[in-house]
């Protein structure tokens, strides 16, 4: 095989990073979302002036990072009425996964998931976009703001964000954006 010919079959990979909700984790959302994944994978479709073509020139990875916090039950607002056992809901519950724990305005951790996701962002090429749903949407919207208010700096090439199921009237958080961005945020 030439060359040429190994570069044409190469494909550029356009990363998209899947931001998991409060109490789950990676896995489990790309298992939620099989429809979306399976409809992002396939070649797309496009007119031009004299025909429809089909784009097959990239391809899509979609990359769900775990939460690097393990999710903790607060007995006042979560409560489980079902007829499993207690250890099998301690065994699904260690499983679960959280960006960050909450009071008031204080986002503990926050600082350590924007760290280890600008660590993932940088250490691939072609990540080009997020998604998040409900916590995850949240996080997507601090990344959005990190990116905006450091010109771009932060999250290089974020082309698109998406906000599924995410929730508003919630104050930033106290010391946002984190110290280790600062810098960067005008």
């Amino acid at each position: 095989m030439s060359a040429a010919t190994k570069e044409e079959s190469i494909k550029p990979t356009r990363k998209i990073l899947l931001l998991h909700g409060d109490r789950q984790t990676g896995e489990l959302l790309l298992g939620r979302i099989s429809s979306l994944k399976r409809k992002l994978l396939k070649p797309r479709k496009y007119e031009t002036e004299d025909d429809i073509q089909l784009d097959s020139n990239y391809s899509i990875e979609i990359v769900a990072p775990d939460g690097p916090f393990p999710w903790k039950a607060d007995p006042s607002i979560h409560t489980d009425s079902s007829e499993r056992s207690s250890e099998e809901k301690k065994t699904e519950n260690d499983m679960m996964r959280t960006w960050w724990y909450r009071t008031d305005d204080e986002h503990y951790g926050l600082d350590k998931t924007l760290n280890m996701l600008h660590e993932l962002w940088n250490s691939k090429e072609g990540f080009e976009g997020v998604l998040g749903f409900s916590r995850g949407a949240r996080l997507t919207h601090f990344i959005a703001s990190v990116h905006a208010a450091s010109n771009g700096q932060i999250f290089k090439n974020l082309k698109y964000v998406i906000i599924a199921s995410g929730y508003g009237g919630v104050n930033m958080p106290t010391h946002f954006p984190p110290e280790r961005f600062s810098e960067f945020c005008s």
